[in-house]
């Protein structure tokens, strides 16, 4: 006599596997999606509006129905809110508080500007956003006087940099080759500029990982203060040796 097939015991449900952790790349692609929501929002709103809350404007000068202003200050908020939102992922990368990072955009949304690019590169403090940071160029010649000449053991870190994406930074290290003078270099006009004194090559190192998630041809002094907010940071871990902090050049 044949007996019945014993039933397989029940299996218990599968977990879901756990996505993974989200990159710095995926941060910045989703703030330049948050960018471009809180650009589109913005399309027909006076552009006069202040970024942060518009409360010097009065919605009459966009339409006296009820239905208008409303219209208004909901589309207001939707594009401060998407601007803070993309403030709050940059914000690390920037070394900046996402309130200020959310106030870039939103000013330069104000100003007409309408390219992603020129937007997130703002909402990270390049220089066109933030006019005044000037660097002081000089000739080889007496570049080399004032901070001595080329090494072998310089560390080059792209000729990628500045609006023209061709500009050099290089980190030239001292005897120890812990720390270092930091200059740019810019072939269209064959000049230098310093943008630390003496820095970490650690400090340098991590800045660079951030830049290279930033912009593709981040502004210089926008890595010159990376440098700085990471030197900061390591000054901060180890015992004050005497050492005189760090000095960057904008």
């Amino acid at each position: 006599m044949s007996h019945p097939a014993t039933p397989a015991p029940p299996q218990a449900p599968q977990r879901p596997e756990r996505p993974p952790h989200p990159g710095p790349g995926d941060a910045r692609r989703v703030a330049e999606d948050l960018i471009a929501l809180s650009r589109n929002t913005s399309r027909g709103l006076a552009h006069a509006t202040p970024s942060s809350s518009g409360a010097d404007t009065s919605p009459d000068q966009l339409g006296k129905s009820a239905d208008d202003r409303v219209d208004y200050w909901y589309r207001l908020g939707l594009r401060n809110a998407y601007a803070q939102a993309a403030g709050l992922l940059i914000a690390p990368a920037a070394a900046a508080d996402p309130f200020t990072v959310a106030e870039r955009i939103t000013t330069r949304i104000d100003a007409g500007v309408t390219d992603i690019a020129e937007l997130s590169s703002a909402a990270y403090g390049s220089t066109h956003a933030q006019p005044g940071a000037a660097l002081e160029w000089h000739g080889e010649r007496a570049f080399a006087a004032r901070h001595g000449d080329r090494s072998p053991a310089e560390r080059d870190y792209g000729m990628r940099w500045g609006p023209r994406g061709d500009q050099r930074i290089t980190l030239r290290p001292d005897d120890t080759g812990d720390r270092g003078l930091l200059y740019l270099y810019d072939p269209t006009w064959d000049e230098y500029a310093l943008l630390a004194a003496d820095v970490t090559r650690g400090a340098v190192e991590a800045a660079f990982r951030d830049a290279i998630e930033i912009h593709i041809h981040l502004d210089p002094a926008t890595f010159a203060r990376i440098v700085e907010q990471h030197a900061v940071t390591d000054e901060s871990r180890v015992p004050d040796q005497g050492r005189p902090p760090m000095e960057v050049q904008l």
